[in-house]
């Protein structure tokens, strides 16, 4: 999606007649089209006695800033009548619930597949309208096959736990925070007490290219004011999720795929 602002400005230049021949000098302000005070530049010009009459011509120029399309996430709120499902299963979770291995990409070592197909079908229509609304809004194209979601698993995080960046199978993933035990006052403060500064800590941040080819961050500094909310993402999009250390209590996440069927 292509994103550009367009700028009429009136540029004025002095045309000055000189005795021995004609030449224009264009009067001009790096990075910026401005006004010339033309009634100085002929008084000054005139001190010499170079110039025999001089013009005003006035020129409109129309600029354009181009933006390069990119890809982003869509992001929205869950109310708890969405989630009773998925909160009652994550309430049963104990050593018998099957468990994902994550660990070839980080440190979150409590990890658990969603295999309940109703807690799946909770997710399912969540998921489903965002899914509609990031091909519109980000002109994202998929092919013209049906998508569900393939996998969810749920992550008990604690302290000083975390995922380096990373990709999912799939052509969207989400998260969904449906715990969050600190505040973002909390983190800086943990941080400032040990004189670390920056945002390190306590976020999920996506990774892209830029246009330079430079790796840029987009960091959300996940809270407890995200509690109930939900990001849905292309899955090829690089994410990472940074530790927290100001509480010892559990993060908990929600993630999945949702990829073609059929």
């Amino acid at each position: 999606m292509h994103e550009s602002v367009e700028t009429t400005v009136s540029v004025q230049y002095a045309t000055v007649i000189l005795s021995v021949g004609i030449a224009p000098i264009f009067l001009r302000k790096r990075f910026a089209l401005i006004e010339i005070c033309v009634n100085r530049c002929a008084a000054f010009l005139a001190q010499d006695h170079f110039v025999a009459s001089w013009h005003v011509h006035c020129i409109s120029i129309t600029m354009q800033s181009v933006q390069f399309p990119n890809l982003g996430y869509v992001r929205s709120s869950v109310v708890d009548s969405q989630l009773q499902g998925l909160k009652s299963w994550i309430n049963t979770i104990s050593e018998d619930t099957t468990t994902i291995n994550h660990s070839h990409v980080g440190t979150i070592a409590r990890e658990y597949e969603i295999e309940d197909e109703s807690v799946k079908q909770e997710l399912s229509n969540i998921l489903g309208p965002m899914v509609q609304q990031y091909c519109t809004d980000m002109h994202f194209t998929v092919e013209q096959r049906p998508m569900a979601l393939t996998k969810a698993w749920c992550n008990l995080q604690t302290s000083g736990e975390y995922f380096a960046a990373h990709t999912h199978v799939g052509v969207f993933s989400f998260a969904l925070w449906v715990q969050v035990p600190f505040t973002q006052a909390d983190e800086r403060a943990w941080r400032e007490a040990r004189g670390k500064s920056g945002r390190e800590t306590a976020s999920f941040q996506f990774h892209y290219t830029d246009a330079l080819g430079r790796i840029t961050p987009n960091v959300l500094e996940v809270d407890r004011s995200w509690e109930n909310e939900i990001v849905v993402f292309p899955g090829e999009m690089m994410h990472s999720v940074t530790p927290y250390y100001s509480t010892d209590d559990t993060r908990i996440v929600v993630s999945g795929n949702v990829d073609y069927v059929g």
